[in-house]
């Protein structure tokens, strides 16, 4: 059973991105204050806005280099099913989907 942090909305996040999320986050004695849960929240609300853009590609951003590689994304598209087995999905197809929208945006 996940903590409660880790139900938020619809509960389709997953424990490595909450727990990179309290990793970048201020957080006190791993709580979060109201401030920094009303960030989290609307970044998860407005996504599509600039601001929640950086905010996630912060906690996205696991070597703090300014962008994204394989190894960033094979970090979160790594999960683990119930029965403890992990399911690698191929972060390579899902980044060059990734650049071909941001390609199309310029």
């Amino acid at each position: 059973m996940f903590p409660s942090h880790y139900r938020y909305g619809t509960g389709t996040l997953t424990k490595v991105f909450m727990d990179r999320v309290f990793q970048e986050c201020l957080t006190y004695d791993g709580e979060m204050d109201y401030k920094t849960y009303l960030d989290f929240v609307l970044a998860m609300e407005n996504r599509h806005e600039p601001q929640s853009l950086q905010y996630l590609f912060r906690i996205l951003d696991i070597k703090n280099k300014g962008y994204l590689d394989t190894f960033c994304l094979n970090y979160f598209f790594r999960v683990s099913n119930t029965s403890g087995n992990f399911t690698v999905y191929n972060a390579i197809h899902t980044f060059s989907h990734i650049k071909s929208i941001a390609n199309a945006r310029r």
